[in-house]
């Protein structure tokens, strides 16, 4: 049983180096990769924690990893927060609570200006919690030749027999960072609403790109951002 005097001992060194400001925030580690908020949220109701005030996945590149962090109201909280989250399970996982600095923030999305600049520029980290992205209108989609355009992913939904996005849907493609190479390009495509963005996950996973042109090379695949 993981008590309370042990989750001090544990968070004792991140204690004495994290500032107050910092100790409001938990890492919880090892989730299913499908795991989302709610179910999070659920599992704190559950184990009854204090103090909870947003819960967050971690995102690589607009994908979730096995991460997802918990911001606290007061410093006061997270000594029994910890101890509370020893023995909790999420998904038949059981997951690791860890105390860390502030997560970064996928921030300067707001509008289509916003995102679009914010993407260009490629200011986004490539580690970051999900913050404004976790309404489930954006769709990552991954697999596409290295130099393909935004012209060239429209005309791939269009092909897909997507239609729900409008003569100007929202697509921008996400630059890597300057230390970063990939053989595929990796795009972000909002929707109107959640029920069309898991539409479009659906219609485009796992489907090839141009296979009349490249053959089995460039393989689609998509997920919803939440």
């Amino acid at each position: 049983m993981f008590t309370a005097s042990a989750a001090c001992r544990a968070a004792r060194p991140a204690k004495e180096t994290l500032s107050t400001e910092a100790r409001r925030h938990i890492r919880l580690e090892n989730l299913p990769r499908t795991t989302l908020p709610a179910d999070i949220e659920r599992a704190l109701r559950r184990e009854r924690l204090v103090g909870v005030e947003d819960v967050q996945l971690q995102l690589f590149r607009f994908l979730p990893t096995h991460r997802a962090y918990i911001t606290l109201s007061h410093p006061d909280f997270l000594q029994m927060n910890i101890a509370k989250l020893g023995n909790v399970t999420i998904g038949g996982h059981t997951v690791t609570a860890i105390p860390c600095l502030e997560p970064p923030t996928i921030e300067n999305l707001r509008g289509v200006k916003g995102r679009k600049a914010a993407l260009e520029r490629g200011s986004l980290p490539a580690l970051a919690s999900s913050g404004a992205m976790s309404n489930g209108r954006q769709v990552c989609a991954w697999g596409f030749p290295p130099k393909a355009s935004v012209e060239c992913v429209k005309d791939f939904l269009e092909h897909s027999k997507i239609d729900t996005l409008g003569d100007k849907p929202e697509i921008y493609k996400v630059n890597l960072q300057a230390d970063e190479f990939s053989l595929y390009s990796r795009y972000l495509i909002r929707t109107p609403s959640i029920s069309d963005s898991y539409c479009v996950a659906r219609r485009i996973h796992q489907t090839l790109f141009r296979p009349d042109t490249f053959g089995t090379k460039f393989q689609v695949r998509a997920c919803v951002v939440r």
